[in-house]
């Protein structure tokens, strides 16, 4: 899977490819680890993450 700068990723999308799991991968994001948009209230909450983010963890010199 190769990540494309402008493309947008679901939460499972980003932890199939980070070998992470899905919760995981939410937590990231509701902690701000993983810069992302939020879609929905409640539990039917989800993330979506510009492929850029993504590729944002491996250029940041802050360990996560």
């Amino acid at each position: 899977m190769k990540i494309v700068h402008d493309q947008v990723y679901t939460t499972k999308e980003v932890a199939k490819y980070l070998k992470i799991s899905p919760p995981t991968a939410q937590r990231m994001c509701k902690e701000g680890i993983l810069r992302a948009g939020d879609i929905g209230t409640g539990r039917n909450k989800s993330y979506r993450i510009l492929g850029v983010n993504i590729l944002a963890l491996f250029e940041s010199e802050r360990p996560l």
